[in-house]
């Protein structure tokens, strides 16, 4: 008798929990599932439940998360819905998340990880220099300085058709999806926004004839493409997808197209440049090289979302309508109409795009002080920008590290030459004593200028 019971004990510590994948990824916004299953048949019905543990609160078990297990169904899966909510971050978070039972046979927990997957097509990395960039996305903040916030300090220029204007400058300023800007970055960085990715049909208007910077809500044909509905978007999961072929890459996503209209009158972009609307051809900057190339409509190239272009007009009050069918792939010859435009337009090369902006670089010494130093008796330090600069001082803002190098707090943005901090750090709480490092950014004629490390001592 004793002998069956520790048989039966053991045949039950053999029994596990088994996933239908060991690294579950949720996209972010959106959901997934997983399967739970048992190693072997219980002895009796089995109850379980899958519950977060720790990590990433953007992450959570959605529904029903209970399971029952019996000797008929425990080698099937039984799917669990797992989310993971939109956040302002860029951050790839994790959560643990434990399969543990609640009712039946004795089964040890299984914990397992899901890893919240970032949206890529809100993020472009661009490397140092100027960058012609676009932006493809609606953003929930059009701030500047919010979305741009990876690049310190910001060089960003829009262009109003005669001259450039300094959007980091301008508080008012937002960002506009489909608009160009130029950006310049002192190393390479990663730029994220936030924002609703653009689907269907997009429009932008263009209100005055001659220069424009514009850019594409997604991969958009520079060509015959009419809009029509030749061409349905591409199948979920094929999206971006590139397959090798004969030593080289085809992009099998396919690309959309784009009408023009002008006083209620839509016509396809090949059309609209026979009319003498629109120039053949847009200009695209090569940051590594700092050359222009141009691309025409019977060169079958494809305008790539991120990415800022030069485009001419020659007409007041054109709308651009992008769709994400791709149209007519045809370049049908112009009426004769319009062959005498046509051929002075192929004849007549327009001069090259603007010159880039220039940057309004500040060459004067940013002297920063904070008092008391050290930080004994009290909870607060000064920080004051001194000396001749200070009357030319728009906002400041500070950073704090601790001596490892890592953000302990950055304080917002403050008008004036004073800012005050209380010793605590990004939660609130008061640090620890030690020596501390700190930056002040002080903005002087719409820029932001960067005073030496200095270092503050807290010793209370």
């Amino acid at each position: 008798m004793l002998f069956l019971v520790i048989a039966s004990m053991t045949a039950l510590s053999a029994i596990t929990f088994e996933v239908s994948k060991q690294t579950i990824t949720v996209p972010e916004g959106d959901k997934t599932t997983i399967g739970i299953r048992l190693s072997s048949a219980p002895l009796s019905t089995t109850r379980a439940r899958i519950s977060w543990i720790a990590g990433d609160t953007d992450i959570s078990v959605l529904g029903n998360s209970k399971l029952t297990f019996d000797e008929n169904n425990w080698a099937h899966y039984q799917y669990i819905t797992l989310a993971a909510a939109s956040d302002a971050d860029h951050d790839s978070g994790s959560a643990v998340l434990r399969i543990h039972r609640i009712a039946g046979d004795p089964i040890s927990y299984l914990d397992v990880t899901a890893v919240e997957e970032e949206r890529a097509g809100n993020c472009v990395s661009l490397p140092s220099g100027w960058n012609l960039i676009s932006i493809p996305i609606e953003p929930a903040d059009g701030s500047p300085d919010v979305v741009f916030d990876e690049a310190d300090p910001l060089y960003l220029y829009s262009y109003s058709g005669t001259a450039y204007k300094n959007m980091a400058s301008n508080q008012s300023s937002k960002i506009a999806a489909m608009e160009g800007y130029w950006l310049y970055l002192s190393e390479p960085t990663k730029i994220c926004a936030e924002g609703d990715s653009l689907k269907g049909p997009q429009s932008v208007t263009l209100s005055n004839a001659g220069w424009h910077m514009i850019g594409v809500p997604y991969r958009v044909k520079w060509g015959a493409g009419t809009g029509g509905s030749s061409g349905p978007p591409p199948p979920p999961g094929m999206e971006g997808m590139r397959i090798p072929i004969i030593g080289r890459e085809l992009d099998a996503t396919p690309a959309g197209s784009i009408t023009v209209s002008k006083d209620g009158q839509s016509v396809s972009l090949s059309d609209a440049v026979a009319d003498g609307w629109i120039y053949k051809s847009v200009w695209e900057y090569g940051t590594a090289n700092g050359v222009y190339t141009t691309m025409g409509i019977s060169d079958g190239k494809v305008l790539m979302p991120w990415t800022g272009y030069w485009m001419l007009t020659y007409e007041d009050n054109l709308e651009l309508t992008f769709s994400e069918n791709a149209g007519s792939q045809e370049m049908p010859p112009p009426p004769p109409s319009r062959a005498v435009r046509t051929g002075l337009q192929t004849m007549i090369t327009p001069p090259a795009p603007p010159s880039l902006p220039g940057i309004h670089t500040w060459d004067g010494v940013l002297e920063v002080t904070n008092t008391p130093n050290p930080i004994t008796d009290v909870h607060t330090t000064t920080f004051t920008v001194e000396g001749q600069t200070a009357a030319l001082v728009d906002t400041i803002k500070v950073q704090i590290y601790d001596l490892s190098g890592q953000l302990v707090y950055s304080s917002g943005e403050v008008a004036g030459t004073h800012l005050e901090w209380h010793t605590d750090n990004a939660y609130g709480e008061y640090l620890a004593n030690g020596v501390y490092l700190y930056k002040m950014y002080a903005k002087v004629a719409g820029q932001w200028v960067v005073s030496d490390v200095k270092a503050v001592v807290i010793l209370r």
